[in-house]
């Protein structure tokens, strides 16, 4: 097994977990006017 390899594997399935948070609390953001009203 190559470990740079796996570390870049590791590095962009965090890069897209943190993308998919930030789109979820943006749609949260959105979401949370409309729930409260």
């Amino acid at each position: 097994m190559n470990s740079r390899r796996m570390g870049k594997e590791t590095a962009k399935k965090i890069h897209y977990l943190c993308r998919d948070l930030l789109e979820m609390r943006k749609f949260n953001r959105a979401l949370l006017p409309a729930a409260k009203a």
